[in-house]
């Protein structure tokens, strides 16, 4: 796009210049394009009796909109950095917006696998009708439960366990007991599986919670912390999953500050001007000699 603009700048002034530049015996019309380092430059000059040449053009007209170049990084972080001209940043933030989607999906796609794993390893090991068994047993000897139900358990054991137990009773026991801190949802609800894991309270449904004792406490089943720190492990990657999301916005909110930023520095390389030097001649007449001339810095 330069280039493009800088071939125009040609077009424009190369008419302008030789219509001011008049009749035999004036100065040569001249063109000078200058390539330095860090810079592109196109400058055009001539001199002419007694005329005033003026060329249209501000820096206005060559600036780009910072406030576009941070909305486009927003929207898709790296575009505004193509829209500055700033290709490498536009190629960091780009990448760096992939990587992490890629760690999204990956790691949410792990924590679903976990998921699965322990919801599998909790149906085969902690039984509700074994938890409602001792319910029924000691549920009597804690405090608030010295009137509570004798929860109904359907004895037809081809039924899965969860299918067995009268729920609403069974909660209604809970609440009663001031011991107790939760009351279990329904499976497969997502705090039914948290729950038997993490509170002693389920310590007895367990397969390999052999104690018949009241005592919930103090003696942990081996399968009940062996499932907690399967649940731990799915959290874990379900927030590694979650912390890249933070990054992705992070990313979003960074990548549209530095395209703003890019194209001001851009706006502040890009120069403008043209001006009319009135010089004495050799015949003793003063000459004016315009110039004009566009400069981008890189």
């Amino acid at each position: 796009m330069k280039i493009i603009y800088l071939l125009s700048v040609f077009t424009l002034l190369v008419p302008g210049m030789c219509a001011a530049s008049g009749g035999p015996g004036d100065d040569p019309l001249s063109f000078t394009v200058q390539l330095k380092y860090g810079s592109v430059g196109v400058e055009s000059s001539t001199a002419v009796n007694n005329t005033a040449l003026f060329l249209p053009g501000r820096n206005d007209d060559l600036k780009k909109s910072p406030f576009l170049a941070g909305i486009l990084s927003l929207i898709v972080p790296g575009a505004g950095d193509i829209y500055a001209g700033n290709y490498i940043m536009a190629a960091v933030f780009a990448t760096a917006e992939a990587l992490m989607w890629i760690t999204h999906f990956n790691y949410m796609a792990k924590g679903d696998d976990q998921t699965a794993l322990f919801e599998s390893f909790a149906d085969q090991h902690w039984n509700v009708v074994k938890y409602t068994g001792w319910l029924n047993k000691w549920g009597r000897e804690f405090p608030g439960g010295e009137d509570t139900e004798i929860i109904y358990i359907n004895p037809d054991e081809s039924l899965p366990p969860w299918e067995r137990v009268d729920w609403e009773a069974m909660n209604r026991v809970e609440d009663a007991i001031t011991e107790f801190s939760h009351r279990l949802p329904r499976r497969p609800d997502q705090q039914y599986y948290e729950q038997i894991g993490k509170y002693p309270q389920y310590n007895h449904g367990w397969d390999d919670q052999l104690s018949d004792t009241k005592e919930y406490f103090s003696n942990l089943s081996p399968r009940f912390l062996e499932y907690a720190g399967m649940r731990g492990d799915a959290n874990d990657l379900y927030a590694i999953g979650e912390t890249a999301v933070k990054l992705i916005v992070l990313n979003h909110i960074l990548a549209a500050a530095n395209a703003a930023w890019s194209v001001s520095r851009y706006n502040k390389r890009v120069k403008f001007f043209s001006r009319v030097d009135m010089r004495q001649g050799a015949d003793g007449h003063l000459v004016a000699h315009p110039t004009a001339s566009i400069q981008v810095r890189f």
